[in-house]
């Protein structure tokens, strides 16, 4: 396998590798009695395990009733345990030993999830299920928030939920500090959305991702940020703790294996992101794999197809997030190229002044097009011509093209293919043309 790249190139561009909300900060809808939250709490004994019982809703197949609308329900991790398989990617590095879980029925297709503690020190870290791990892992989560930098107050933006459907919140705790054993909170569900949520709804989903950047090789910073899409962090996701998210799809070419990484600009002096994931899923939307993109970027993939990568990072105590640029790139070429080229040639015509080029290919997977490429050093090539590509063929075909602008002296002659998608394959070969008109 392949090293991880390292793109922590300065304080500006960094690979994946906040702002404390204050006690006022309730919904629109509804006030939390915070002397009926204290008094609770001193009757948990302090925050120890005395007095505290397995939790009740310590597995997911036990969780707690949520409802949409209702009340602030109190809760503790008191005595929560937690199995390996229900840590989930983006809280691999949290280091949590107790975590409690709810669920919920959606009422309407876009909800928040709120989970709100008051007593600092005790920070939380919460993660929202579609498919939850309740005997085995799981890679359908929909929201997650770690307890990086000091969350008093976590509001995961749900959105194209099925109305009727059921979804779980897990909450997790790493006992120490001020609060010992245990912390408590209040947590409710509601059709409020805030304006400014640690964790918004995603920019894209696989229904409508942004388009894919993917190359043939291990990129730099400058090859990302000058060949792949630029996107704009949201004003809701600029602060410490903001969590974002969103899907790109890309065709994955001549590859069984890919990696996935984020170029992010910052104000940060080192890395940027508390946690940063990726989700593989097919062109339907089913969940192929997930992983942690900081210590393993790396997904098994099959040759000539389109895939949706979703992603996901949490910012870190930074004040300014400027833009970012998803990107995969193949970690071999198991496949073979797109296109099977059989020849190329180039030939210098004195009576017209003209170089005639001609090349033929076996087979060809979704061609868009061919560019041929010309240079005088071998270094610096610029397109001259274009011609249209055959789709996907199994037989022979035969392309000519024309260069009536031919340069003085020798030239350099080189194709380069391009799928629909916009991939692009240069063939590493040059054909070099010495010409008799000189001078």
């Amino acid at each position: 396998m392949k090293k991880i790249p390292n793109f922590r190139m300065s304080t500006v561009f960094a690979l994946l590798l906040g702002s404390v909300a204050s006690f006022g900060q309730y919904t629109d809808t509804m006030r939390i009695d915070l002397s009926l939250f204290m008094k609770e709490k001193r009757s948990q004994g302090g925050n120890t395990t005395q007095g505290c019982s397995t939790a009740p809703n310590d597995n997911c197949t036990t969780a707690d009733t949520l409802v949409v609308g209702a009340a602030p329900k109190s809760g503790t991790t008191c005595d929560g345990t937690i199995l390996a398989f229900e840590i989930p990617d983006c809280l691999t590095s949290t280091n949590s030993t107790a975590s409690v879980w709810y669920r919920f029925v959606a009422t309407a297709a876009s909800l928040t999830v709120t989970i709100f503690q008051n007593s600092g020190g005790c920070y939380l870290s919460s993660a929202v299920w579609k498919t939850p791990p309740c005997s085995g892992a799981s890679c359908d989560i929909l929201s997650c928030q770690s307890k990086a930098n000091g969350l008093i107050r976590t509001e995961h933006v749900l959105s194209n939920l099925i109305v009727g459907n059921t979804y779980w919140v897990q909450v997790l705790y790493t006992p120490g500090g001020i609060c010992g054993q245990s912390a408590s909170y209040f947590i409710w569900v509601s059709t409020t959305i805030p304006s400014t949520p640690s964790n918004p709804a995603p920019q894209s989903t696989c229904a409508n991702p942004f388009t894919g950047c993917i190359f043939s090789y291990v990129p730099t910073v400058a090859d990302v940020i000058t060949y792949c899409p630029q996107h704009a962090f949201p004003v809701t996701a600029e602060d410490t703790n903001k969590v974002l998210q969103g899907c790109m799809t890309i065709n994955t070419g001549n590859t069984t294996s890919i990696g996935v990484q984020v170029v992010i600009s910052s104000n940060c002096p080192s890395g940027n992101v508390a946690w940063a994931t990726a989700t593989l899923c097919d062109n339907t939307g089913t969940i192929i794999g997930c992983t942690n993109i900081l210590t393993n970027p790396y997904f098994t993939v099959t040759c000539n197809t389109t895939v949706c990568i979703c992603f996901a990072w949490e910012n870190t105590a930074c004040s300014d997030y400027y833009y970012y640029w998803p990107f995969a790139y193949a970690n071999n070429t198991g496949c073979g190229l797109p296109v099977e080229l059989l020849d190329f040639s180039a030939q210098y015509e004195a009576s017209r002044d003209v170089v005639r080029l001609h090349w033929s290919t076996a087979s060809e997977i979704n061609n868009g097009y061919f560019c041929v490429e010309r240079s005088s050093d071998a270094q610096v090539f610029t397109e001259q011509i274009r011609v249209k590509g055959s789709g996907t063929t199994t037989g022979v075909v035969s392309y000519k093209a024309i260069d009536d602008a031919p340069l003085r002296g020798v030239s350099y002659y080189r194709l380069k293919q391009v799928d629909y998608d916009g991939h692009f394959h240069t063939r590493q070969y040059v054909q070099l043309l010495s010409k008799s008109k000189v001078e």
